[in-house]
């Protein structure tokens, strides 16, 4: 068993609340970066869009 699947395993069986409450905490983290990506990139994309069809403008 991997180190990390072994400490999980202990600290399910110590402190399963305070393991849950970890867990709770580290994939809420893990979605507001996520979130936070995808609005960079849709924002980026966005801006490429202005930029490029402020470019088609200008050429006629």
């Amino acid at each position: 068993m991997d180190p990390e699947n072994e400490r999980a395993a202990v600290d399910i069986v110590r402190d399963p609340d305070a393991y849950f409450v970890r867990q709770r905490a580290l994939r809420e983290r893990e979605a507001g970066e996520y979130v936070e990506r995808e609005l960079r990139a849709i924002s980026m994309r966005r801006r490429h869009g202005v930029w490029a069809f402020l470019a088609r403008l200008s050429h006629g």
